[in-house]
């Protein structure tokens, strides 16, 4: 029994040791290559990660556990250092744009997201582009998921895909709107020359059989260029997070364990963003397709053959 005990005191102490140790490179070294880690390193971080925000989320929720409004906390090098030193590790890789300064935990959501946020935070006014990590996500995927899928995340941000989407938005709808237009006077629609007139006949228009099915053929259409243009950059950010971190298989794994954390938590919500993909209105591909891109992305750069193994797919 003593040698039973001296034995399980002894795998405590070297789990300890073992994660103390990678702490104190994350704060000492930055030049760890946290990317770049094994098996088991990876496990003892994830711990380690795991660790820090629990205890910030302890602290979060005795603090705000009463303002439903404060939703998230900005991470830094003393509340997380572990999770904060490995974004900053992968922001390193590339060359990010000026615009990029924060990085939150998010308690009430279940995702990891680039967003550009302007709202009351906990110190201030909080603008511009930056990194959300759900709490949620960190007790769901594994080292390499983590990865893979903020740099999924990176890459949006490196692309600046969140400022094209606005203006390929504001392109869309003044395309959308001008295209209406055109469409109302081939009609003779503004038959009134004077201001008054037109807005009278204008608003009759838009409200005929006519206008009506115009207005929503021009929407949907507008809808379907939005999508597409989304999906594209899914790609992309799919393929920089291959090109960064080289994780295929750990992406589509962790973006499958999103989707059905998301099943469980929102049920109607992934049920509706599966039959937008099945009409081709969703903002991201399937997982399938995604799986099948970064394969032939595998094959084309003759990556490691045996990191794409077959991907379960959710249902």
């Amino acid at each position: 029994m003593n040698i039973i005990k001296s034995i399980v005191s002894l795998k405590v102490i070297t789990v300890f040791l073992l994660l103390f140790n990678l702490s104190s490179c994350l704060l000492a070294d930055s030049q760890v290559n946290l990317l770049g880690l094994d098996e088991v390193a990876g496990k003892a971080l994830m711990a380690q990660i795991l660790v820090e925000a629990k205890a910030l989320k302890i602290n979060f929720d005795t603090t705000y556990a009463g303002i439903p409004a404060v939703s998230m906390c900005f991470l830094n090098h003393s509340n997380c250092p572990t999770l904060y030193n490995l974004i900053k590790a992968l922001i390193a890789k590339v060359d990010l744009p000026k615009d990029f300064d924060w990085v939150c935990m998010g308690f009430r959501q279940h995702a990891i997201a680039c967003q550009v946020e302007q709202h009351q935070a906990i110190d201030g006014v909080l603008a511009g582009t930056g990194l959300t990590v759900g709490y949620e996500v960190l007790e769901t995927v594994t080292y390499n998921e983590l990865i893979a899928l903020l740099a999924h995340e990176v890459g949006h941000i490196k692309l600046q895909h969140l400022d094209t989407k606005l203006k390929v938005q504001l392109v869309a709808g003044s395309v959308r709107t001008g295209l209406w237009i055109l469409y109302a006077h081939y009609n003779n629609v503004y038959t009134d020359p004077t201001v008054w007139g037109n807005i009278k006949d204008h608003f009759k228009f838009s409200f005929s059989a006519k206008g009506l099915a115009s207005g929503a053929a021009l929407t949907l259409a507008q809808l379907y260029a939005m999508s597409y243009v989304s999906q594209r950059f899914e790609y992309q950010a799919d393929r920089f997070s291959n090109e960064i971190v080289n994780q295929p298989t750990a992406l589509i794994d962790g973006i499958n364990k999103l989707e059905h954390m998301t099943l469980i938590k929102n049920p109607i919500s992934i049920k509706l963003v599966r039959a937008a993909q099945v009409i081709g209105l969703s903002t991201h591909p399937t997982t399938k397709n995604r799986a099948a891109y970064l394969a032939k992305l595998a094959k084309e750069k003759r990556l490691n053959q045996n990191q794409l193994v077959p991907v379960p797919v959710s249902n």
